[in-house]
């Protein structure tokens, strides 16, 4: 009866959920496939959710060199009014966020990323060695939640009127080290599911994630900056939703 139970409590609940809708188990290659899908959608939703920040530096620091630029050919200032030209370059000035929208702004946006980089690649060998102890559903889960909530709290700093650096550094270093548990679980989920026959093939429509994950969250973060009653923290919180994609598969 222990070893029954100990059996049981191993099965995810995500497999014991199929075989009591269906009455049945699925078979090995659905198995296969289900992974596929759920990893390819998890590791896209990293990306996506990651792209966020870099999309919200436009409002964080407008660059007033750029409004001062004019309009390209055929345009350009010609057919446009200067009082226009100065409305759009005094708009630009008094934008933006603090601390990001002083002088120093570019540095302190260069800052932030390299701590978010510097967090996530030594992250990733960390990671790298727990995924190989821990149940990687289970990192998997933990990471993908942890870095929703830390990219949100990045985002909730314009809801709570934050314009401490400090705050926003400490969010992205975080959020960093969440972030690194991506990649190594993910592998190591497709290398326990999937053997050497047609790996290059597989591989290769697998890692199209990457290309979808950044497309979708430039192309969400982006259309949430339109709204300016919401701001950078509603485009950095509408990607958490996608980092929070579940992972109940065996892995």
């Amino acid at each position: 009866m222990s070893r029954n139970s100990d059996t049981m409590r191993k099965i995810p609940p995500g497999i014991l959920l199929i075989r009591s809708i269906r009455g049945k188990d699925w078979s090995l290659k659905s198995y296969r496939y289900m992974v596929l899908l759920i990893t390819f959608i998890a590791y896209a939703s990293y990306h996506a959710s990651r792209k966020s920040s870099s999309i919200v530096k436009s409002v964080l620091y407008p660059d007033p060199k750029k409004a001062s630029e004019g309009n390209p050919w055929p345009v350009g200032n010609v057919f446009i009014e200067e009082e226009f030209v100065s409305f759009d370059r005094n708009r630009a000035k008094n934008k933006g966020w603090y601390p990001f929208n002083g002088t120093d702004g570019t540095s302190k946006l260069g800052e932030i990323d390299v701590a978010f980089l510097a967090c996530y690649s030594l992250g990733m060998y960390v990671a790298g060695h727990l995924g190989d102890t821990l149940d990687l559903r289970l990192f998997l889960t933990a990471g993908m939640i942890g870095s929703g909530i830390f990219l949100g709290l990045f985002g909730m700093g314009y809801f709570w009127n934050v314009h401490v650096f400090s705050f926003y550094l400490v969010m992205q270093l975080v959020a960093g080290l969440f972030q690194a548990t991506g990649w190594p679980s993910v592998m190591a989920v497709m290398g326990n599911w999937f053997g050497k026959r047609k790996r290059g093939l597989l591989m290769g429509v697998w890692n199209a994630h990457t290309s979808v994950g950044n497309i979708s969250g430039s192309l969400l973060a982006a259309a949430v900056l339109d709204y300016e009653n919401i701001g950078f923290g509603g485009a950095i919180a509408s990607s958490v939703k996608l980092d929070l994609v579940p992972n109940d598969e065996e892995g």
